[in-house]
């Protein structure tokens, strides 16, 4: 890409010289065209890796981020920890209710 920015300034300059040079003008229009596809390409890149629309801001979380959103109070992991340690505690009494009522006879 260097070689044609240097390379149109000076092709300007031979056609104000010769303005009826074929090659100049050819070659102006090659040079030219080259830059156009070179910018598109650069453009294109920028676009692809910075896009200028903003992401949605309501893109669906995963459960895991649920979690930790919810988490992020000390009294809700509090009340998280007490309600699963009184769910297993009723379970156990459940599982295990056979065995403590024969142990009481």
């Amino acid at each position: 890409m260097n070689e044609v920015d240097d390379a149109i300034p000076i092709l300007q300059k031979v056609l104000t010289l010769a303005p009826g040079s074929q090659m100049a003008s050819v070659e102006l229009a090659r040079a030219r065209a080259i830059r156009q596809k070179e910018r598109e390409h650069w453009s294109r890149s920028v676009n692809r890796r910075f896009p200028k629309t903003k992401q949605n801001k309501n893109t669906k979380l995963s459960t895991l981020s649920k979690v930790k959103l919810v988490m992020s109070s000390r009294l809700m992991v509090v009340t998280s920890v007490v309600a699963i340690l009184s769910v297993l505690i009723g379970l156990f009494t459940y599982i295990y209710q056979p065995t403590i009522m024969n142990f009481n006879t």
